[in-house]
């Protein structure tokens, strides 16, 4: 009953090169994993996502994202780790409604921006 969503890195690599494989972005065969890169405010892959259609599930926002940071202040920030609570938040929220896990990742990987724009 858990999924697991990671951020996929902010090197600009193609992760389906074997020299670009980082972790936990580059484990496979994980069904209970989300792999989440970031997009820019015109929808387009963020300059610093990584990226690869078969290692990348999914796209969200996570350049210039309004973020809390210590000292009771806020921050625009940037990277793939801005984009995953986007992704883990919606899939919290199925999960609380009684979805059954797999099931909620196939259908947001059906709904959401596709892998072939990676």
């Amino acid at each position: 009953g858990v999924i697991y969503v990671t951020a996929a890195g902010n090197e600009a690599l193609n992760l389906e090169d074997e020299k670009n494989k980082i972790y936990p972005a580059g484990l496979s065969g994980l069904r209970n994993m989300v792999v989440v890169t970031s997009s820019d405010r015109n929808d387009e892959l963020s300059l610093f996502s990584n990226y690869g259609a078969k290692t990348v599930d999914v796209v969200a926002p996570g350049s210039n994202v309004l973020s809390t940071v210590p000292g009771d202040s806020w921050r625009q920030m940037s990277g793939t780790s801005m984009a995953v609570p986007l992704v883990a938040g919606i899939l919290a929220r199925g999960l609380s409604g009684g979805c059954d896990p797999f099931r909620l990742i196939d259908r947001l990987l059906s709904t959401a921006p596709l892998r072939e724009s990676l």
